[in-house]
């Protein structure tokens, strides 16, 4: 240990060696190159690729195929580039040296020795590559142009799901004669063909979106294997998650989500002022701001991928007492700064913060109710007492979000602010699960049964979920009379329905009554108008039409 100790110490060190840049790894790299390239020029046998450069391919033009470049692309002093399955294991990507994708040391030292790096005075550095052309067309390519899709990603999407600067992202996205040099930033063109991919599913549902989906894919798969991590590639890893959730495309959502977490781990965004940070500190409120919506949409999604798993552990931190929520997105779209709370949660919901904000109190409740659930308590009083503590948290909150709701003669919720919905829709979701748990002595820890604290805690949970099902039914009622197929709507309402309609069958086998049906089928209803755009909640209504739930609800007949 002594002999450890004493290398860490900064005393064993001289200044030089503190200072020494490895610079020896890029000079070898380029040495090789200039070998390979010797070596392709002086062969006797020409290497043929197996099909024509992505630049002759497109003016349909006849191609040479030599590698590394045609003689067209030759003649006309341009860079010859050709499709991804001509460089097989390495992504299609021109990049240099001998292992597929450049690597630029001091990236490895951040996650290798942070003391090291920090100590050096390092950063890692904002690299400008080239990326196969077939995914900075796939940008322009089919109907719509980036302004458009960016006009219709901001309407659609931003409002329920605000992790992007509005005034940046059109900033970059709309110089379009960017997007199509060689060396622009892919972590841009990422983000691009994700706001293209969430901008079509918003407005026309999946359909058409199978081949985008995979070059989305295939483009995060070149920036990481490029070992290029940045805010903006964080953001885009984000929106792929979001996308995968509101699309049902499991185990991927699930997988996504988690990766984000890491991201964000390794950016130190997650403890901006605590974690060794790989970046710079931003001196913009905005982009502070930015990314603290950002670490805030993985906490979300994390939790909502884990509604319903079993016990299943989060792949990132629950936020502290004293990290600030999300200011409200006018001032931040303005770029004005305005006051920021706290993430304390109590149950009052009556203070003036941003729809946004909501969510994140709602998710964190969330997160609280997951902890309860998956648990194995040492003091079943405490755990019990805990669970009515909940409760009121829950139902405070609850009723602090539906009073800006109006009861029409349908008994409908309706929600005058749609971005409220994903808040609503999650703190229901929270509700079920907590009630659920409590709802049945046979279900509960069998050592905790009798006590006084257990019986008041399922007759709370009885009469609650009975409580919250018609709230939700009613929520349903709300989405569907706002004409949900004409207007954005999130994903992350879809589960609380989902387990709605499931109680709704499980009260109609123990009881028969007839109402109960059709509080079913306005939820069902709502379902079938929400897969129209996600098809998470097709899912849902494929699980509902399944043999525990039919022979409950028409006959013969499915929930389709």
């Amino acid at each position: 240990m002594g002999g450890y100790s004493n290398w860490r110490s900064p005393s064993r060190w001289s200044t030089s060696q503190l200072n020494q840049q490895p610079t020896t790894l890029w000079q070898g790299i380029n040495r090789e190159d200039d070998k390979t390239e010797m070596s392709a020029n002086s062969d006797s046998h020409v290497r043929l690729a197996k099909q024509a450069c992505v630049q002759c391919s497109t003016q349909k033009r006849k191609c040479s195929r030599q590698l590394p470049q045609c003689d067209r692309c030759v003649t006309k002093d341009r860079h010859c580039e050709y499709p991804s399955e001509t460089f097989e294991g390495n992504f299609g990507l021109a990049t240099r040296g001998s292992h597929g994708a450049s690597q630029d040391p001091s990236s490895a030292l951040f996650f290798l020795d942070t003391w090291l790096f920090r100590k050096r005075g390092l950063s890692m550095p904002i690299r400008q590559v080239r990326i196969p052309s077939e995914l900075r067309v796939a940008i322009n390519s089919g109907p719509g142009s980036i302004s458009h899709h960016l006009d219709r990603y901001f309407t659609l999407i931003h409002p329920l799901f605000p992790i992007l600067s509005k005034i940046r992202t059109y900033r970059l996205g709309l110089h379009e004669s960017s997007l199509e040099a060689e060396d622009v930033d892919p972590a841009l063109i990422l983000l691009m063909l994700v706001i293209r991919l969430l901008s079509i599913t918003a407005s026309q549902g999946l359909s058409g979106t199978g081949e985008l989906y995979a070059q989305v894919k295939r483009c995060y798969s070149s920036v990481e294997s490029l070992g290029i991590i940045t805010p903006q590639v964080l953001q885009a890893a984000l929106l792929i998650a979001y996308w995968e959730v509101g699309s049902g495309v499991y185990p991927a959502a699930y997988i996504s989500t988690g990766l984000c977490s890491r991201l964000g781990h390794a950016l130190g965004i997650h403890r901006r002022r605590k974690a060794p940070q790989m970046f710079p500190e931003s001196g913009s409120w905005v982009e502070v701001e930015e990314l603290r919506r950002v670490w805030w949409g993985v906490i979300i999604l994390d939790r909502y991928v884990t509604t319903g798993m079993v016990d299943r552990p989060f792949s990132c931190d629950d936020a502290h007492p004293e990290d600030m929520l999300p200011t409200t997105e006018s001032s931040w779209d303005q770029g004005e700064p305005s006051v920021s709370p706290s993430v304390a949660v109590s149950g009052d919901a009556s203070h003036a913060i941003s729809s946004f904000a909501r969510l994140c109190q709602a998710s964190d409740l969330l997160s609280r109710v997951l902890r309860h659930i998956n648990e194995q308590p040492s003091d079943m009083q405490f755990w019990y007492k805990e669970g009515i503590r909940l409760h009121y948290l829950l139902h405070s909150f609850a009723m602090g979000l539906t009073p800006t709701s109006s009861q029409g003669d349908t008994d409908s919720i309706l929600i005058s602010d749609r971005s409220l919905h994903p808040a609503v829709g999650v703190v229901y979701s929270a509700q079920m699960l907590l009630y659920d748990m409590h709802t049945c002595s046979d279900f509960d820890h069998l050592t905790g049964v009798g006590i006084p604290e257990q019986l008041e805690m399922q007759k709370i949970a009885l009469a609650g979920v009975r409580i919250v099902c018609t709230a939700v039914s009613s929520f349903a009622r709300g989405i569907r009379a706002a004409e949900v197929g004409d207007a954005s709507i999130s994903p992350l309402v879809i589960n609380c329905l989902y387990e709605a309609a499931k109680y709704y069958f499980w009260y109609y086998r123990e009881t028969s009554k007839p109402e109960l049906l059709h509080e079913v089928s306005e939820i069902i209803l709502a379902l079938q108008a929400i897969a129209g755009t996600w098809d998470i909640a097709d899912r849902y209504l494929s699980i509902l039409n399944g043999d525990e739930f039919r022979p409950h609800f028409m006959p013969g007949n499915s929930v389709h």
